[in-house]
């Protein structure tokens, strides 16, 4: 069972980690076109 908790935090920070990086990414782009 603590294999099972341990998988399911570990997909959710590897998803956490991949939204925060997409986040980034769109802000700086939407950042870019304002300016111009």
């Amino acid at each position: 069972m603590r294999d099972v908790i341990k998988n399911l935090i570990d997909g959710i920070s590897d998803a956490w980690v991949k939204v925060s990086k997409y986040w980034q990414v769109s802000c700086k782009s939407a950042i870019t076109q304002a300016r111009q």
